[in-house]
């Protein structure tokens, strides 16, 4: 069993995990140029997300908890510029700290009645 403070570690390094990606396409992109870059759409060369949980939004469940989150810039600008795309809520898990990435096609609900029965958020 994990407590909330334990989940929260796992999805903060989860959030790591997912900033190191962004950072790795980054460095792989530093030798196209802007053009290039444009021809590709691949963005600016500094576009690497900080990313954090919305705490107040976090959901307590029997199972354990979900996690939402987006970047730090969002949740300053409130921009939807700033925002992600496709940031699906994380389950963790009260048991054993597993985590779950649930969707962006349905309501959250959906996912969480899911895990509930299934222990999958996807059914």
């Amino acid at each position: 069993m994990i407590d909330y403070e334990q989940a929260r570690r796992l999805v903060l390094q989860y959030l790591a995990d997912i900033e190191a990606e962004f950072r790795k396409v980054a460095d792989l992109r530093k030798d196209l140029t802007p053009r290039e870059r444009e021809r590709l759409d691949l963005g600016r060369e500094d576009d690497v997300p900080d990313l954090a949980i919305i705490e107040n939004e976090t959901i307590e469940c029997d199972f354990g908890w979900v996690f939402l989150y987006e970047t730090k810039k969002y949740l300053e600008s409130r921009d939807f510029r700033d925002g992600l795309l496709g940031n699906a809520p994380i389950i963790v898990s009260k048991l054993d700290g597993s985590l779950h990435e649930t969707g962006t096609a349905e309501p959250i609900e959906f996912y969480i009645e899911n895990f509930k029965r299934s222990g999958n958020p996807h059914g």
